[in-house]
């Protein structure tokens, strides 16, 4: 039982979670350890500074584990300790008495040094700004030549703050105990020290000039005379310190990620370096095509240089439309280019490190409703101040707008899934792959081969499926189809595999998962009330009209709808020129009305939503002009009262029930 002012020892669960590092410290070291064997096993060169490194850190682990190891035999001989205060109740500007107690006496010559201390800890900002600042009020310190009857006395000074009872700011009031000879220990209590009541003390004023060069005195006198053992620890916690970030540092570097080197291939076991070569290709990064989910639309279309230390961008030119955004159309103030370089976190997810990026390029112009506005030819060169691989970098456009951010990439399927460059890795540095994702991403078929009997898994098969058609690494489809993996199976947001590439305008993945039976009307959620989508919904989604033409010439219903809306109408909303054509060639009716607010026609949206070139596509094509929809609206209504007035003009010869000017109700 617990008397009155009693403290226990606060170093048990310090002990403890010495034992949790030790524990993981070692485990981090046996993998290191059996991984390094197996590449030595394999016949991979020895890296001699990763084996420095590691042998730093093994040392750095035995040295942490045998110092917890001592205390633990300290804890066992001695046992529990625990300080009697007098007063009960410690009380700033009286003096305090404490008794230190062990279960187990200590035995020998062994003599006791105690320690009182007050601190102070501050925390400020927030973020990567935030700070914790700890400071040092006061402390006293006390010897006695045996720690047989450790009765140890102090004078805290009564102008010092009270003991806040925060674990982590405030004012703290530390007792430490440490004995030195035959019986070393070292114990810490936190006092609850307080505040005296009011007319108790009779005097809470600044200490004189007197007791500060004392307390100054003191402090060095204390400096001179701290255990040497303490300092030994200390400098030995600073090297383990060191020791750890160098082997954390080490064990990520060492992951099986592709770089490029200036020098060819590094001959590391497990770092993969690609032969430098250059790379170029055509680029088009955005789309002018008219969607509903932002009012502006930027392209820019060129070519890329890549040397594997700078990325070189010629742009032919730069193109800005608005639409639907009059009166209040947005304002271009400027715009950048960012490289991202992506890479597996398990589980099916991605995360991006950037690259490079451009310094922002002032506009300052406004951009007005349906002008599409021409920048003319830019030219960039992206340094990137670390390795990268084209194949799992992508480029996005980021474009500054009356205070928001658009970014434009290279594919509506999601810029981290497709990179720069779809060219084969190296074949040498395939070899050193040894995950079948990072086979994926770098084009290494071959190894994917290899190491694909050893990943008899469903799931992890079919995760590697939706990686290589999010890729458009058609060689690795090929050969994940022929290991039987499941063709239809739903991945992510009620996609297959499928609509995946559709998705991202990958008509070869597209021709394979056909071959082998993909369902062509594929629906998640066939009784939902908001719809599901559908391959030919997402192709259009996508913008990619091969994709359709895939899909209807395998047989691609033109009635089932994506998310309650007909093809036909998708079409129409995301604004894919000549998709309308082919659907109606395979007899499409342009005519179908949405089922959803007054079913309009596809001509209504179109006309509704100032599309111009898919109304004249769809006059062209012979829609219904006069057809009205549940009110009795036509397309000319739609046009006059969303105040589309180029549509207007186009159908002003066409019955309508509206003024020129729009209903307004």
């Amino acid at each position: 039982m617990q008397v009155p002012g009693q403290v226990t020892c606060t170093r048990r669960s310090e002990l403890q979670a010495n034992w949790l590092w030790t524990t993981v410290l070692g485990l981090v070291v046996v993998v290191s350890l059996w991984f390094g064997f197996d590449s030595w096993r394999e016949g991979a060169p020895v890296d001699n500074w990763g084996l420095g490194v590691f042998t730093l850190f093994t040392l750095g682990w035995v040295a942490f584990a045998l110092r917890t190891v001592r205390r633990q035999m300290e804890w066992f001989e001695l046992g529990e300790a625990s300080v009697i205060l007098r007063p009960t109740k410690p009380v700033l500007g009286q003096a305090l008495i404490c008794n230190v107690q062990f279960e187990r006496r200590p035995e020998g010559d062994t003599a006791a040094a105690a320690e009182l201390r007050c601190t102070r800890i501050t925390h400020t900002g927030y973020g990567k700004k935030y700070r914790t600042h700890i400071e040092e009020l006061w402390h006293e310190s006390k010897t006695l030549p045996s720690a047989a009857m450790m009765y140890f006395e102090f004078d805290p000074p009564d102008y010092l703050p009270d003991d806040s009872g925060l674990a982590s700011s405030g004012t703290v009031w530390w007792l430490t105990v440490r004995g030195t000879g035959s019986a070393r220990f070292n114990r810490r209590f936190r006092i609850p020290m307080q505040v005296a009541p009011a007319g108790k003390v009779a005097s809470r004023s600044k200490p004189n000039l007197a007791y500060r060069a004392r307390e100054q005195a003191d402090r060095a006198a204390v400096g001179r005379k701290r255990d040497v053992g303490h300092w030994i620890g200390l400098v030995t916690g600073l090297i383990f310190s060191g020791v750890v970030v160098a082997g954390l540092v080490w064990l990520v570097q060492r992951e099986p990620e592709m770089t490029f080197t200036e020098d060819g291939l590094d001959d590391g076991a497990e770092n993969f370096k690609v032969r430098t070569k250059n790379l170029s290709g055509e680029l088009r990064l955005g789309d002018l095509r008219h969607t509903n989910f932002t009012h502006l639309n930027v392209e820019l279309r060129g070519r890329y240089r890549w040397d594997g230390r700078s990325l070189e961008i010629e742009a032919d030119d730069i193109r800005m439309v608005a639409r639907n955004c009059a009166p209040d159309c947005p304002a271009v103030r400027q715009l950048w280019l960012m490289l991202t370089g992506w890479h597996d976190e398990g589980g099916g997810s991605r995360a991006g490190d950037a690259l490079a990026q451009s310094e922002p390029e002032e506009i300052g112009r406004a951009v007005h409703q349906n002008e599409v506005v021409s920048l003319g030819p830019r030219h960039w060169t992206l340094a990137m101040d670390r390795h990268a691989d084209p194949r799992t970098a992508s480029l996005m456009l980021h474009v500054s707008v009356d205070g928001n951010e658009f970014e434009y990439g290279l594919s509506f399927g999601g810029p981290e899934w497709r990179g720069l460059s779809r060219e084969p890795g190296d074949a040498l540095a395939c070899a050193k792959l040894r995950g079948p994702t990072a086979a994926v991403d770098h084009f290494c078929t071959p190894r994917l081969a290899e190491l694909l009997p050893s990943f008899r898994s469903a799931a992890t098969r079919q995760r590697l499926l939706l990686q290589a058609v999010r890729r458009g690494n058609v060689e690795a489809v090929d050969l994940l189809l022929a290991s039987g993996v499941a063709v239809d199976v739903r991945v992510e947001r009620g996609y297959t595999p499928l609509m995946e590439a559709a998705s991202g305008d990958y008509p070869d993945v597209m021709k394979r998962l056909l071959a082998v039976g993909a369902d062509v009307d594929f629906r998640e959620k066939t009784e939902s009330e908001y719809g599901s989508p559908t391959p030919l919904g997402v192709a259009l989604l996508g913008g990619s009209l091969d994709g359709v033409q895939q899909l209807v010439d395998n047989g691609a219903s033109l009635q089932l709808e994506h998310f309650k809306s007909p093809p036909v109408h998708v079409a129409v909303e995301m604004d894919v020129p000549g998709a309308l054509a082919l659907m109606q060639a395979k007899g499409a009716d342009l005519d179908v009305r949405a089922p959803w607010g007054n079913q309009p026609t596809a001509l209504m949206a179109a006309a509704g939503t100032g599309k111009l070139d898919r109304v004249r596509e769809l006059l062209a094509l012979g829609a219904d002009p006069a057809a009205a929809d549940s009110a009795g609206n036509t397309a000319r209504d739609y046009a006059a009262t969303h105040g589309h007035a180029v549509v207007l003009a186009l159908l002003a010869s066409f019955p309508g029930i509206c003024p020129m000017s729009g209903c307004t109700e």
